[in-house]
């Protein structure tokens, strides 16, 4: 006589087989949600990075050669026709830059989601006897950035200063408008 053998899976081992697949998918899936968060969160913060330090090495060079500098904590109804400035434009998510020359305008800190929160401040710096000094600080997110621009080829006075204070002092606004020439 010969014996028949079962060849198969009874119900049991079937179910067994998929919640164990079923597990091992999930797992799979939440490794790979993370790593993309991850990567995602990563990629922004290098971008916020490296965007403010585009931006602010841009400002230095066309700050730091002018001869006159004029910070105001409100932006002009109607812009200079002539000179330079830099602004923050918080309708358009842009910082806003004119040369000096006033032939070329650079639009910075560009590539961003526009929900990032974004700080921009011009902040005259008091050092010994007069103003000679621009404090840039900026805030991307949770990137912030500072840097202080010496003006090498100041007149002989600081523009006319209309937001105006100590370094050590944070009582006053902060400049969000500069014109240069």
């Amino acid at each position: 006589m010969l014996k028949h053998t079962k060849k198969g899976l009874t119900l049991v081992e079937l179910i067994l087989v998929v919640a164990i697949l079923g597990i091992v998918g999930a797992a799979i899936m939440t490794i790979f949600q993370f790593i993309t968060r991850s990567y995602t969160t990563s990629d922004l913060r290098s971008r916020q990075q490296y965007e403010a330090r585009m931006a602010m090495d841009q400002v230095k060079k066309k700050l730091g050669i002018a001869k006159n500098v004029i910070i105001r904590d409100v932006i002009p109804e109607t812009l200079p026709p002539d000179g330079g400035y830099c602004y923050y434009d918080s309708a358009a998510c842009l910082l806003r830059l004119r040369s000096i020359d006033g032939e070329r305008e650079f639009n910075l800190i560009a590539n961003l989601p526009a929900h990032l929160p974004i700080k921009v401040h011009f902040k005259p710096v008091n050092v010994g006897d007069s103003y000679d000094t621009v404090r840039l600080e900026w805030q991307i997110g949770d990137y912030s950035l500072s840097t202080d621009v010496f003006i090498q080829n100041r007149a002989a006075h600081f523009g006319s200063v209309i937001t105006s204070y100590d370094a050590n002092s944070d009582d006053a606004p902060p400049g969000i408008f500069i014109a240069f020439d």
